[in-house]
């Protein structure tokens, strides 16, 4: 089972993963698609008009699958752009820790995500997060990708489907710093954690955590 989410807002919807889906999974695979309008009928595939970040749209991906779970979970999604840098790369970054919450929810053991990435001040932190649900975590662009453009691919194999996980893991509020910037992502040194597992030393804004359960948080 393959699993393709876009919610690339200001551009139309062609289903680029799912026809890449399409040949490169067998015959009797189910692929599902998912985007905020409508997608052109593909071949093989099945799409479904969504938002990701939502209850309804996850307990449609369900009802599509059947209740099973999905090999793949392909990101391709992008906010509207053309406003300031800071402002899209933040809202990138959160729009891939709402992919990655999905694909929580979705993917079966050992599965696979790949995700879009904006690389931003975010971009350590989401590897980090990564890392912690997948055993193998790469980045590369494809040739396909403008050398001028800060987007860049994750590809996570394995999936570890811990049975518990921390939801402030991918939780933009925990993860980043005041909403957007984790510093020394760009030098590629991880944050520091507390002992449940969650950046608390670089998370320094509004709602930070700043220790373990009980604790204040920072105002």
């Amino acid at each position: 089972l393959s699993l393709s989410l876009s919610t690339n807002q200001h551009l139309p919807p062609t289903g680029g993963w799912l026809q890449v889906a399409a040949k490169a999974m067998p015959v009797s695979s189910l692929i599902v698609g998912v985007d905020l309008d409508k997608i052109k009928p593909i071949r093989g595939c099945k799409t479904l008009v969504g938002d990701i970040t939502t209850a309804a749209t996850a307990a449609a991906l369900k009802r599509a699958s059947g209740g099973a779970s999905f090999d793949a979970v392909l990101h391709d999604g992008a906010p509207n752009v053309g406003g300031a840098w800071s402002a899209e790369a933040y809202g990138q970054s959160a729009l891939v820790l709402d992919a990655a919450k999905l694909a929580v929810a979705m993917l079966a053991p050992g599965g696979t995500f790949v995700t879009k990435v904006f690389r931003s001040k975010d971009y350590t932190a989401l590897l980090y997060a990564f890392r912690q649900l997948f055993d193998k975590v790469d980045a590369t662009k494809p040739a396909a990708s403008r050398s001028t453009s800060a987007e860049i691919f994750v590809v996570c194999r394995g999936f570890k489907a811990p049975a518990k996980l921390d939801p402030r893991l991918l939780d933009a509020r925990f993860l980043f710093v005041d909403g957007g910037a984790v510093e020394g992502a760009g030098g590629g040194a991880e944050p520091q954690l507390n002992g449940e597992g969650v950046a608390v030393e670089a998370a320094i804004g509004p709602a930070a955590l700043l220790g373990p359960k009980g604790a204040k948080r920072a105002r």
